[in-house]
């Protein structure tokens, strides 16, 4: 809604100096005019498609058009435009959202038919039920919630947000849910979406290395007799006995016995079944070898910032993995926030799509419908007993 306050200065020259680390300045010299225009451009370019955007994601839709500088001077500036154009009207308050302050409103309605309504609207049959692959959505931010969050419902995952490096709570949580899954017979896949900066890469590494680890350690598992069997019979028939450290392969005694090796050569540990490490590294394969769990990068990519010419921005040298990620990518970094968030939707449906069976899906979806018919005639029974 469009919700005048009071008046606000909506014109003038700006002169923003933006300062970077090297000491160079660049200026974001503009009219106020027209910059609000190019706001206003923008969020009604959204609102067609229902999206709801944060100042951050405006902020990028400025800077992907040249309207702006990439800079944290510059995006204060337009902080302050933004109340401006609300605060006088010009721009409708609904079209933002601050995602990390929501309030918890409690639930009500105004009689059963009403309750009924709810329940049709709400109503979703688990859409990952019977699925090969069970599949979530994680993030590093929480400012893209809003958006992820329709495709999430959409098809039925699971949407985590890490809001950084996530936390050991969590990440057992995460375990015990693969856990499960892999024992009901399905697989799990992690698709992950975060920035392209150092730390953002990174914790692609950290989730796969800490849920590998549970999973591996763990005793939830192989607890399960049918699985224990499973991964015994399996072994079994590899015979693996040693570990090649070069290569990161498991070998069998006759493999080794195959291998030419020097005398001085070392690279190779053989195991000692009856320790724990032997049990985790022979747990771990098994899983690694049926595909049972993996962590999929889907954004940001080199590939996707090419495509989408996103705006670069200056990598934190002050991270300690700085140092590794700039020998690959160089100074500069991207933020996901800066794809818009129609690209973005399109992308995490796409990998969706890919990951599950489309057909049950669909299935599922039908037979959702079938049961809102059900909802929907008890709710005409409502409304014959009212009329009599």
């Amino acid at each position: 809604m469009k919700e005048k306050f009071e008046e606000r200065t909506l014109t003038g020259p700006m002169n923003v100096a933006c300062k970077y680390d090297d000491g160079t300045i660049r200026y974001w010299n503009h009219l106020k005019e027209v910059v609000i225009s190019h706001i206003k451009d923008i969020v009604s370019t959204y609102a067609k498609d229902r999206y709801i955007l944060t100042l951050r994601q405006l902020h990028y839709q400025l800077v992907t058009k040249n309207w702006t500088v990439n800079h944290d001077t510059a995006y204060k500036k337009l902080s302050s435009i933004l109340d401006d154009c609300r605060y006088s009207g010009e721009v409708d308050w609904k079209g933002f959202e601050d995602r990390g302050r929501v309030p918890s409103i409690p639930y009500m309605v105004d009689d059963i038919a009403d309750a009924f309504q709810d329940t049709i609207n709400t109503y979703r049959i688990d859409r990952q039920k019977g699925q090969p692959n069970h599949v979530e959505l994680w993030t590093e931010k929480d400012a893209l919630s809003g958006i992820l969050s329709r495709s999430t419902r959409k098809y039925g995952i699971y949407l985590v947000v890490n809001k950084g490096y996530t936390s050991s709570s969590a990440i057992y949580g995460a375990y015990e849910r693969i856990v499960e899954r892999i024992l009901n017979g399905q697989s799990v896949t992690i698709l992950y979406f975060g920035d392209h900066d150092p730390s953002g890469l990174d914790m692609i590494r950290d989730i796969r290395e800490r849920l590998t680890f549970f999973l591996s350690h763990g005793n939830q598992l192989m607890k399960a007799p049918n699985f224990a069997a499973k991964v015994e019979d399996w072994w079994d028939e590899h015979e693996y006995t040693w570990y090649d450290l070069n290569h990161h392969e498991y070998l069998s005694d006759k493999q080794m016995d195959d291998l030419s090796r020097g005398s001085d050569e070392i690279g190779y540990v053989r195991f000692d079944k009856a320790a724990t490490a032997f049990d985790a590294g022979k747990l771990a394969w098994y899983i690694s070898e049926q595909n049972l769990f993996s962590v999929k990068a889907i954004g940001l990519t080199m590939e996707q910032i090419k495509k989408y010419n996103l705006p670069p921005n200056p990598t934190k040298m002050t991270d300690s993995r700085a140092d590794g990620y700039v020998r690959l990518y160089g100074k500069t970094c991207w933020e996901v926030d800066a794809l818009d968030p129609k690209t973005l939707t399109e992308i995490v449906e796409t990998n969706i799509q890919e990951t599950i069976d489309m057909d049950l899906y669909r299935e599922t979806l039908a037979k959702e419908e079938t049961d809102k018919n059900k909802i929907r005639e008890i709710i005409e029974g409502l409304d014959t007993e009212d009329d009599e």
